[in-house]
């Protein structure tokens, strides 16, 4: 089904640090403050551009680097540190019945992927299993009843698979992912194989700026590395947004209430320019 979903995930920033370094996620999911290489527009109209220092709000549930620690950071919406993803080897051990947290959605690589957060309810699939191309996912945190964005999902294609069995031939995930699977293996979906109860779920490749210039999958982000707020949502954006819910919630049908996708994704690039930030497409998948 062609939809519009508001998608809400934990708002805290992870702070722990051992040795230096951010460790692997064991508990619930956790956002951090990203820098990495990549790719962005700055500008409405503007030619894409590669930086080496792209800031942005994310999940990154394996092991980062700290690069630095901001002063002032008293709100959840505000950046505490910087880190940089220290791309996973293999997956840690278990500690007890808890194994390492994964990430989603997951932004490095040729495409996004989102894989299986909240995909099912009372362990029954529910419709974010069924998003069909051309749907739009608005990832961020509800906090102090406002809604914060740190993700732009446009889904391209997708596959289903088994999250115990994800490597069998019958879902075909590396051919699928082609040169993002090894990371998105070691990050994603080996933790979910690890987890107590992994069960069926769709893996959908995010849009890309290449495939449509007009319509594609990206985070809002700072060219230069510097700390910035989250990105507030309203109402006046995106009529039906939730400022309280922490589930999902449908904001449009275009199939039912013409609603139009493509038409609230230019709203919220427009505004996200407008805020001197600009449009992350692209981020490095190796060290």
């Amino acid at each position: 089904m062609l939809q519009i979903i508001q998608f809400p995930h934990p708002v805290w920033e992870d702070a722990k640090v051992v040795n230096g370094v951010k460790p692997w996620n064991y508990g619930a999911h956790k956002r951090n403050f990203i820098v990495s290489p990549g790719e962005a527009i700055t500008a409405k109209g503007a030619a894409l551009q590669r930086f080496n220092s792209i800031s942005f709000w994310g999940e990154w549930e394996s092991e980062a680097r700290i690069v630095k620690s901001f002063a002032n950071a008293n709100s959840p919406i505000t950046p505490r540190r910087l880190v940089a993803p220290l791309f996973p080897g293999k997956m840690p051990k278990p500690k007890g019945n808890n194994c390492g947290a994964n990430t989603d959605p997951f932004v490095f690589g040729e495409h996004f992927k989102y894989s299986n957060c909240r995909q099912h309810r009372n362990g029954k699939p529910n419709r974010l299993q069924n998003l069909s191309a051309g749907s739009l996912v608005l990832f961020g945190s509800v906090c102090q009843n406002e809604f914060w964005l740190d993700t732009v999902f446009v889904v391209k294609d997708y596959a289903q698979y088994d999250g115990r069995n994800y490597n069998s031939p019958q879902f075909a995930l590396q051919s699928f992912l082609n040169a993002d699977y090894p990371l998105f293996e070691k990050a994603t979906l080996m933790p979910i194989a690890a987890s107590p109860s992994p069960l069926s779920y769709t893996l959908y490749r995010g849009q890309n700026y290449f495939e449509n210039e007009n319509f594609f999958s990206f985070v809002p982000c700072d060219v230069n590395g510097n700390a910035f707020a989250k990105v507030r949502l309203t109402q006046k954006i995106a009529s039906k947004l939730s400022a309280n819910s922490r589930n999902y919630t449908v904001l449009g049908e275009p199939q039912n209430d013409g609603t139009n996708p493509q038409a609230l994704w230019q709203t919220i690039a427009d505004y996200v320019l407008s805020q001197g930030l600009s449009l992350g497409v692209r981020f490095d998948n190796v060290v």
